[in-house]
């Protein structure tokens, strides 16, 4: 669920890179929408914003390489965005129960490809 009021992400100073989880949040998601309550946001993470199948349902998908998904996939499930120790995101991936159906196979937030939510039902 996306919050209510814009945290003050812009408020930094130039050069600042120190980002909340919070703030990251706001701006990308790395969940499947509720089909029921957001049917545009869901309808375009099912079409644009997952990744395979692949690994074990799809040997030959393009990011395979050496038996595994070049691009980390899936991703592990986290209740919380972190960061790691490069300063680079973790993004919050809970286990909803949420699937998409991909090629006969259900995918789950682990599968998503991070998103910005007003720009991908915008464009």
């Amino acid at each position: 669920m996306r919050p209510s009021a814009c945290p003050q992400v812009f408020s930094k100073a130039e050069g600042d890179k120190s980002v909340s989880p919070e703030e990251i949040d706001y701006v990308i998601s790395a969940e499947i929408p509720d089909k029921k309550a957001d049917p545009v946001g869901y309808e375009v993470v099912s079409q644009f914003k997952m990744h395979g199948p692949c690994g074990e349902a799809n040997h030959r998908c393009p990011c395979m390489v050496n038996g595994k998904c070049s691009k980390l996939y899936p991703k592990p499930y986290s209740n919380s965005t972190t960061m790691d120790e490069n300063g680079y995101a973790l993004y919050r991936r809970r286990n909803t129960g949420r699937t998409i159906e991909c090629n006969k196979i259900h995918l789950d937030n682990r599968y998503v490809v991070p998103y910005n939510h007003e720009l991908l039902v915008k464009y």
